[in-house]
């Protein structure tokens, strides 16, 4: 019997998953663990890039993500994933390793639509962290291009980490 947690359909971790997990120190180490995450398969999303502080995950274009049909244009819940996740990952690149950080608050502000055909590339940077909280900002554009499709700021609530000891009530 599979164990009371363990997805539907998605094999039981191996050992040599989980010691991935516990050694993936650098962003695209990362990203290569957070990607194989059903959701973000089903968007296909794609390490990208990390410089300096700023990590970018890459959304390829696909007819399944158009909003409207006749237009062509990804919708906004796509360019939204993937700003999440792309904030996550530059919540756990800044620490260095994998951790639970849950979205408090994700605040996008779309400027234009992207552009039929295109990918779009999702950057953001973690400019604060405190024990509990992480600030975050990013943008979503498409590659080699200086027109932002959106602006993004958020904050993630950090989860326990093995060294963290509860708080005294």
């Amino acid at each position: 019997m599979a164990p009371v947690n363990q997805m539907e359909g998605l094999p039981a971790p191996t050992p040599e998953m989980l010691a991935a997990v516990q050694n993936a120190t650098t962003p695209k180490e990362i990203a290569e663990i957070l990607t194989l995450s059903p959701h973000m398969k089903a968007m296909r999303l794609t390490f990208h890039s990390a410089e300096n502080e700023e990590v970018a995950l890459r959304l390829p274009y696909d007819d399944r993500l158009i909003g409207y049909p006749d237009t062509g244009i990804i919708a906004g819940g796509a360019i939204y994933t993937l700003m999440d996740s792309t904030a996550g990952l530059s919540v756990m690149s800044r620490i260095g390793r994998l951790m639970p950080a849950a979205t408090l608050d994700l605040r996008i502000d779309y400027l234009r639509p992207a552009t039929p055909k295109r990918d779009v590339i999702g950057y953001a940077t973690c400019y604060r962290l405190t024990r509990e909280i992480a600030f975050v900002r990013g943008r979503a554009a498409h590659e080699n291009s200086d027109q932002v499709i959106a602006h993004v700021a958020g904050t993630f609530a950090l989860g326990p980490t093995q060294t963290s000891q509860p708080e005294s009530r």
